[in-house]
């Protein structure tokens, strides 16, 4: 076995099956789905049960209690590290893989052993809208956008080195939302390396219920996610310094006085000046001019 695909199911009953047919319809097929049923309360563990009897790669697991997805990935993530498998996928159930995902991000791991993680874009659709996404897909340009909390890793496409992950001890990141850039920061502190497709990957499904809508709540964990990373990259920088740097990089609901860009201007030059080594493999170029961009778009609104 090659791959296991980690599958958090909660109440997608209307999308499941189109999921899980996508995940069977693979032109790779040496794979096993751990679909995790998180106590849903419609009929989504009677899909599973189904499609197991049907297929011998879907192994359906039913929690008694409902653990959020942060709980659903914690338990994924301690079972594949038992298993004798080289990669981990990670799928959403609402979501569908394009037919060619497994084999086309499998050879990438197998063609490019210094890379950790790879991911891809999405083609995001809902009933009135579709567009593929863009995603960097060089690490050194992931790494900057780490930084930004967004348009790095997308997760429904994150595929993995389950060895690299066991040896250095990864753990799905413990917040209701964002748990996917918890784990992504730690890797990255830890040496990882990453990539992105051009292809598009998955199919993304926009619709209300998204925990990634959650925008006031998204904000507080990011805080405490990002300035982890930002302590470790710019030691220069007092903390009040980082505290008016992420305001910018990070916040979804931005809201800005005066003072507080005059003081991000002063940070940014600061950076460009003194930010002269690559603490992670980030873009050092490609960092600096991105914060300055950002202050040139504040500038000309």
């Amino acid at each position: 076995m090659k791959l296991a695909v980690i599958l958090p199911v909660y109440n997608t009953a209307a999308y499941l099956p189109e999921c899980l047919d996508s995940i069977l319809n693979q032109t790779f097929d040496d794979f096993v789905v751990l679909a995790i049923n998180d106590c849903s309360t419609d009929n989504s563990g009677e899909i599973l049960e189904d499609y197991m009897r049907r297929d011998s790669r879907i192994r359906a697991y039913h929690l008694p209690h409902n653990q959020g997805v942060q709980g659903v990935m914690k338990l994924g993530l301690d079972w594949v590290k038992t298993m004798r498998v080289p990669y981990v996928a990670r799928m959403d159930s609402d979501d569908v893989c394009f037919p060619h995902r497994f084999a086309k991000q499998t050879a990438f791991l197998d063609t490019h052993p210094e890379i950790t993680v790879v991911g891809g874009n999405m083609l995001r659709f809902s009933a009135t809208f579709q567009e593929s996404s863009k995603l960097y897909e060089d690490d050194g340009q992931i790494k900057v956008m780490f930084l930004r909390a967004r348009a790095n890793i997308a997760n429904p496409t994150a595929m993995w080195r389950n060895d690299w992950f066991r040896q250095h001890d990864i753990q799905a990141g413990q917040c209701k939302v964002a748990e996917d850039y918890a784990m992504w920061i730690d890797c990255a502190i830890k040496g990882a390396k990453f990539a992105n497709l051009a292809d598009d990957l998955v199919c993304y499904r926009l619709h209300d219920e998204q925990l990634s809508n959650q925008l006031a709540l998204h904000d507080d964990i990011l805080a405490k996610i990002w300035h982890d990373y930002a302590r470790l990259m710019f030691p220069y920088l007092a903390e009040s310094e980082r505290q008016i740097l992420g305001l910018f990089c990070y916040s979804f609901r931005l809201r800005i006085t005066r003072a507080q860009f005059q003081e991000f201007c002063q940070v940014v030059e600061k950076i460009a000046v003194q930010h002269t080594v690559s603490f992670f493999g980030e873009n050092r170029e490609m960092l600096v001019a991105h914060l300055q961009k950002m202050v040139a778009g504040v500038q000309n609104q």
